[in-house]
């Protein structure tokens, strides 16, 4: 059997795809565009955060 791939960010990174309904997201209005681009900005500044505080404990 042939090993996993190894990245820097882990072997788990290789199976996390994303898709994006582009006719839903244009059907938004714009301000419903803004909250969800500002929850995805939430979200991936708390992701940094755990990422950060692991490497300070490290």
């Amino acid at each position: 059997m042939s090993q996993a791939v190894q990245t820097l960010e882990g072997w788990y990174v290789l199976h996390d795809f994303r898709s994006i309904d582009w006719n839903a997201w244009k059907a938004l209005t714009q301000e419903e565009r803004d909250q969800a681009t500002n929850e995805l900005l939430s979200l991936m500044s708390s992701w940094n955060e755990v990422e950060a505080e692991k490497k300070r404990q490290l």
